[in-house]
């Protein structure tokens, strides 16, 4: 997801009033993933300070969506952030306007990109949770990312081109 993100990132650079959001995540920073790096205590005491709009767990780690996020939307920009598929409804009712963008790829290939990026120890268990999404969540558009990284990429910056004419928010 991040690839496709960051490829968007350059696609729309021109788009003065568009902010791809960095998450805030207790997992070292990596060349695979476009988010800052905080201490599970620093989370805590972000977390208690009110300094997230979405948080979550998963896999071990602790995530967060920067409140910088609704200050950008009240100002009326647009933002598009890499969120967990469990907290797609509370983002829904938060940000009414929200799009959802899926990104989906196939067990081999997520095993084959979980293996290249030193995730050994929580492959199988990714592999295993429910790819499902709650009953009141709707899919505005999917992008498989299993194929050439070109064609994921372009798929991916048509979809949010679209989606951006009708909303505030995407989340990806």
């Amino acid at each position: 997801k991040d690839t496709l993100i960051d490829a968007a990132k350059v696609h729309f650079a021109h788009i003065a009033r568009l902010h791809f959001v960095r998450r805030i995540v207790t997992r070292a920073t990596s060349q695979w993933e476009d988010h800052d790096s905080v201490s599970e205590a620093d989370f805590i005491t972000l977390l208690g300070s009110g300094a997230f709009c979405l948080h979550w767990h998963a896999h071990g780690l602790s995530y967060g969506i920067p409140k910088t996020v609704e200050t950008w939307l009240a100002q009326g920009d647009t933002v598009v952030f890499n969120c967990s598929r469990n907290v797609i409804s509370q983002a829904k009712a938060q940000f009414p306007d929200v799009k959802v963008i899926r990104i989906t790829a196939s067990p081999s290939t997520l095993a084959a990109r979980l293996k290249g990026r030193a995730r050994d120890g929580d492959v199988q268990s990714r592999l295993e949770r429910p790819a499902h999404l709650a009953a009141d969540v709707k899919i505005d558009g999917t992008v498989v990312n299993d194929g050439d990284l070109s064609e994921a990429i372009a798929q991916f910056t048509q979809l949010l081109e679209r989606l951006l004419q009708q909303t505030d928010a995407a989340c990806a």
